[in-house]
């Protein structure tokens, strides 16, 4: 099973854990009378310069501050 940290490159600067990071990400998602729901073949879409959070710890920064992988700091992930 391999870790965000190994997947993704990230981890919190201030408590070192990567298991619960939050990254608000831009997604589709559809509109009813009822609500919302994510649009079908939705893709999430996110980069460096958006709002991460630990989870562990409340440390909040952009996704950027939490690159441990210097390769992968400029990738958009989806």
């Amino acid at each position: 099973m391999s870790t965000v940290r190994e997947t993704f490159g990230l981890a919190c600067p201030k408590c070192g854990r990567d298991e619960e990071l939050e990254v608000w990400a831009f997604t589709g998602v559809l509109l009813t009378p009822d609500g919302t729901v994510e649009a079908k073949d939705s893709v999430h879409e996110w980069s460096e310069s958006h709002h991460c959070e630990c989870r562990a710890c409340g440390f909040q920064a952009q996704v950027d501050a939490f690159t441990v992988d210097e390769t992968r700091k400029a990738e958009v992930r989806s």
